[in-house]
């Protein structure tokens, strides 16, 4: 499955060559003439090619070709130490650190877990294992600068090597060397305006929006013959990584738009090969894969089984496949795992209740009847990188109310980690997405009749327990009473609590195009639990060749949630932005 978000519309300008000058040319030699910097030039008759310099200077190929070099040096930064940082930073520097970028890297997961890890620049993640990875480097904040005018480092330096051609044929003044002078300068123009053509600067501009947007994954087309891109600068300054995919875009996460706010990026590229750790990392072993950012735990994915909190599980609870514990900035575990209360719940899980298949009626999701299971069957793969990271897993939901067991779906589970940048706006967060594909496993549908819960679940910590206030609830609607806002709909809704006497929790957002989305909610009233529930709103069928997919963002943060910043985090998630690639004259 591709990881592709949809863009509404991408413009690119079209690729232009720099034009040679020859009119500027013209009016600067005019002027020369007239204050008699020029010397006369002598033209034999029947031999237009043995053009000779009195003075001998260079010929006017030469003095043309030193206007071009100067035009394309000119362009530089006159801030050189600025320039040498962008170099570090497209090249993965170790000096370069900061919380503002990172460069750009993947990594993947595939085969035994005991294998060593491989790691990969650039790209889609491709199968690797993953192991253990050293420190994580970040970008440095460069102070402003206008990045339509960066020029792209390797035509800095072949302007540069021309220069230094041009002031040794400057001393030659052989009358032998003529015709050999002339050729080098028209082959050195040749190169120098192929260099030009191709080393362009981009800028990837994002349309005005209505609203305020929050943790936006912009992606774009790159140009196949221009130098890899590592990352994007905008006009404060901030620098984000980027990260490539399958599909030749490329990828990063803004933290935040104004609404009416029109944002602007210059292209950085990359420079050398210098292998770059990635910031999101997937490291798996025999019992998880844990997700993290910059060094910092998002969410473990229990692999194995047989792990237990605790002694006394009975076998048939036990299962594998679901996303828990789940970290806050901080560090504080937000979600629980095998509760004593409810066994059956597990951090973030997604089996089905009330069921009909083949004349049966399993319940996959209150394991303890024997009636119905949801369980791992193989983690595809894992992979890390400077924007996002993640993992892709197999499940099945397994009906045991016949004679023998028989597989009633099949599942395919993609979660993606991002590193969002914390800026003042809304300061350090965890955000992950959760892509649930359900297929039928057999040519029988599975029914869902009418119910309260199932199909989609979130546990919060186990210190939220309890009726009233000990767990914090906050709807799209500005519902905070968890019994007012049981089985009403919302776009998202947020569970929290105090921990360690401080605040903290997950807004769960529920995509647009979910099945009947706003999709209602059921909120338990006394236990920290929520569900998003289609089936509240009548029978529906899971059938053979429809897949029915379900996708959720979570938002995890410290302190008191803000309902118009989980708004924007929803904007961000839900409404597809506007990005257009523009090469810079």
């Amino acid at each position: 499955m591709e990881f592709n978000p949809r863009i509404e519309s991408e413009d690119r300008a079209a690729l232009r060559v720099i034009p040679y000058g020859d009119g500027e040319g013209k009016q600067r030699e005019g002027g020369r003439q007239a204050r008699g910097e020029i010397t006369e030039k002598t033209f034999p008759e029947g031999d237009a090619d043995n053009k000779i310099e009195r003075d001998g200077g260079p010929c006017d190929e030469l003095k043309n070709l030193e206007r071009i070099t100067e035009r394309a040096t000119g362009n530089r930064s006159p801030a050189d130490t600025e320039s040498d940082q962008l170099g570090k930073v497209a090249t993965g520097d170790k000096e370069v650190s900061g919380a503002a970028g990172r460069a750009t890297m993947t990594q993947e997961r595939d085969g035994p877990l005991n294998k060593a890890s491989e790691v990969k620049a650039g790209g889609d993640p491709q199968p690797s294992t993953i192991s253990k990875f050293g420190p994580h480097h970040r970008l440095k904040v460069l102070g402003p600068m206008d990045g339509a005018s960066l020029p792209s480092l390797p035509m800095s330096r072949l302007a540069s090597e021309i220069g230094v051609w041009l002031r040794v044929f400057r001393l030659w003044s052989f009358k032998n060397m003529v015709a050999f002078r002339r050729s080098s300068a028209v082959w050195l123009g040749l190169v120098l305006l192929v260099g030009l053509a191709r080393a362009r600067d981009y800028r990837v501009n994002l349309a005005a929006v209505d609203v305020d947007r929050a943790g936006q994954l912009i992606t774009f087309t790159w140009p196949a013959e221009q130098p890899e891109p590592a990352a994007v600068r905008g006009e404060d300054g901030m620098v984000l990584a980027l990260q490539a995919a399958a599909s030749g875009r490329w990828a990063f996460v803004l933290p935040f738009q104004k609404a009416g706010e029109v944002r602007s990026f210059s292209v950085v590229t990359k420079v050398g090969k210098a292998p770059v750790v990635p910031v999101v990392v997937a490291q798996a072993d025999a019992q998880r894969v844990r997700l993290s950012v910059g060094g910092r735990p998002v969410f473990d994915y229990p692999i194995d089984r047989t792990v237990l909190p605790r002694a006394g599980i009975k076998p048939e609870y036990h299962r594998a496949g679901y996303i828990h514990p789940v970290y806050s900035p901080s560090g504080k575990i937000v979600t629980d795992d095998y509760p004593s209360n409810h066994v059956h719940h597990h951090g973030i899980w997604s089996p089905w209740t009330k069921t009909s298949f083949q004349g049966r009626s399993p319940d996959f999701w209150n394991m303890g009847t024997k009636t119905g299971t949801e369980d791992l069957v193989v983690l595809e793969r894992t992979w890390g990188g400077a924007v996002h990271g993640g993992l892709e897993a197999k499940l099945q939901m397994v009906d045991l109310s016949g004679a023998s067991p028989v597989v009633a779906l099949h599942e395919l589970w993609r979660v993606v980690a991002y590193d969002v940048v914390a800026v003042a706006a809304i300061g350090p967060v965890a955000v992950f997405d959760l892509e649930i594909t359900q297929r039928c496993a057999t040519n029988d549908p599975l029914v869902l009749p009418t119910y309260h819960y199932g199909g989609f679940g979130f546990r919060g910590a186990a210190a939220w327990n309890g009726p009233g206030d000990a767990a914090r609830y906050l709807t799209s609607e500005g519902v905070t009473d968890r019994l007012a806002g049981n089985n009403t709909r919302g776009r998202w809704c947020y569970l929290g609590g105090l921990l360690d006497g401080k605040m903290a929790g997950t807004a769960i957002l529920g995509h647009p195009e979910n099945f009947r989305a706003p999709q209602p909610m059921r909120l338990h009233p006394d236990m920290p639990y929520m569900s998003y529930v289609p089936q509240q709103l009548g029978e529906f069928s899971i059938r053979p060749g429809v897949p029915y997919v379900a996708r959720f963002r979570f938002v995890v943060a410290d302190g008191v949630p803000d309902r118009a910043l989980i708004d924007a985090f929803w904007n961000g998630y839900a409404r597809v932005p506007t990005v257009s690639v523009v090469a810079m004259p």
